[in-house]
């Protein structure tokens, strides 16, 4: 509850076109253009990084105008993608977002023991197929990961990712619970958490 958090000393960050401190920003109604590609030995998906970069650049807009800076995490499954993100926000220096302090713009694994008083995941992963085979994004099936880039954010957590492949994931009993539990909050707690569908 807000009162609790406040009482903590943590304000939930909220800022247009992110009204709730949870927010997750949907490509499933892009088609093709939100699928993933294979880039060397590795996934990327560039929508998301664009998102991703868009995102930023919405929050450091809205920090400028507050007079305040806060530390920022964006972080991916996957290594390839995590390198066209870094490219997309020029480190090292980020001088664009003079409001945001990036900790990491990396995998999952290089925040353990970390937080952020906002945190950015992009899932990736992204198919139009109707039935998924039990091995599709494998990463995106390991617990231990998700719940780490889940749990990271002090004030603030934006998630990347295409819904109808997350749902529709199924291999690991655990993710599936995971994922379905997160797609309940979502559709329930309008007070917590949102969805966006469009960052254009």
């Amino acid at each position: 509850p807000e009162a609790e958090l406040l009482a903590r000393g943590v304000e939930p960050f909220v800022a247009h076109p992110f009204r709730t401190p949870v927010v997750f920003l949907d490509t499933s109604g892009w088609g093709e253009m939100a699928r993933d590609s294979v880039e060397g030995r590795g996934f990327v998906n560039d929508l998301e990084a664009q998102w991703v970069h868009q995102a930023c650049v919405i929050l450091n807009r809205e920090l400028r105008t507050r007079g305040q800076s806060l530390s920022v995490s964006v972080l991916t499954f996957y290594s390839r993608h995590a390198q066209l993100i870094r490219r997309s926000l020029q480190p090292p220096a980020y001088s664009t977002f003079g409001s945001l302090k990036f900790d990491v713009v990396g995998t999952i694994d290089s925040i353990q023991g970390q937080q952020s008083d906002l945190v950015i995941v992009s899932f990736c992963r992204a198919t139009t197929r109707r039935r998924l085979p039990s091995g599709f994004g494998m990463w995106l099936q390991d617990p231990r990961r998700v719940n780490v880039a889940l749990t990271r954010a002090r004030r603030g957590l934006i998630l990347v990712g295409h819904r109808h492949t997350l749902q529709n994931l199924h291999g690991v009993p655990a993710a599936e619970r995971l994922y379905r539990h997160l797609f309940t909050s979502l559709d329930q707690r309008g007070d917590a958490m949102s969805t966006v569908r469009d960052l254009q």
